[in-house]
């Protein structure tokens, strides 16, 4: 949809997203430092051809470079400039989206270590002052950390469920939001949360929505529905609504009873700002 200034050429034309959104970044240039970091560790930087040499590299020796670099995922800004695909979409995420990425930093178990890590790893540039606006959005209490729901059960760490919660929603949730709230009005938007298929200890953590979409369930018809007529409607289900920043909505798929519902987008709303304040003003 960010390629060739928006315009997909017919190539496509709507898209269903699972999980992400758009995440912004600085000049690709800032990148030269990983770039010649992964060059000498692979033994590549005194080559003539620098480019030829990583391409012959074993790739269990690229991957061992590439494991010691912060990178995490592409961002990018063209999203502010408007240059994206003017075609209907739907993006949502799982409610836990963090919890998955997170069982890789449960070495980090202090609220020093917690803020020294995301800083290295997400905002070298940021403040302190930012920072430690951030662990307070973020709390270490484990009541408020990801999986979502489940009190202090599943504190793996004493820092494991605020880094799982910030990570979902930096790379997520904020990043589903902002996609939203630049594009729906000028295009036909609409957005969900999966908080089914929850997985002990990790919850509606990232992929558990898979199942339900390719699997026959009910997020099937939607898709069918939308593949065909651009518009997930249509069935006995409750009505999908549009996107709408002044009053957002979406539609969760939940268990029990009950598994559709329409709810307000707006859980962790200020804190899912602030994120998206900072990637802004600190892209990575």
């Amino acid at each position: 949809m960010l390629t060739n200034n928006g315009n997909p050429e017919g190539l496509f034309r709507a898209a269903w997203m699972e999980s992400g959104g758009v995440s912004p970044v600085g000049n690709v240039s800032k990148l030269q430092p990983n770039f010649d970091f992964i060059a000498s560790e692979t033994g590549c930087a005194s080559a003539r051809d620098v480019v030829e040499c990583l391409r012959q590299a074993p790739p269990e020796v690229i991957k061992a470079a590439m494991d010691k670099t912060p990178t995490f995922l592409s961002f990018t800004r063209l999203l502010l400039e408007g240059k994206v695909a003017d075609i209907p979409f739907i993006i949502g995420a799982c409610e836990d989206e963090g919890t998955l990425f997170s069982l890789s930093s449960l070495n980090i178990t202090t609220a020093r270590e917690a803020a020294s890590y995301i800083k290295t790893t997400y905002f070298p540039l940021a403040p302190e002052t930012d920072i430690t606006r951030l662990l307070e959005l973020y709390p270490s209490n484990p009541a408020l950390g990801s999986p979502f729901g489940t009190g202090n059960a599943f504190a793996f760490t004493p820092e494991f469920k605020r880094l799982a919660a910030f990570q979902g929603d930096l790379i997520f949730q904020a990043t589903r939001r902002l996609l939203l709230n630049q594009r729906s009005g000028k295009q036909d938007a609409r957005s969900f949360l999966n908080e089914r298929n929850k997985i002990t200890g990790l919850g509606a953590t990232h992929t558990t929505e898979l199942a339900n979409v390719f699997g026959g369930g009910d997020m099937t018809d939607f898709l069918v529905r939308f593949a065909n007529h651009l518009d997930p409607n249509g069935g006995p289900e409750p009505h999908w609504p549009a996107y709408n920043p002044a009053s957002p909505q979406l539609i969760a798929f939940v268990e029990g009873s009950t598994p559709l519902a329409v709810i307000s987008d707006t859980f962790r709303q200020e804190a899912n700002d602030f994120l998206m304040y900072l990637g802004l003003a600190q892209p990575l």
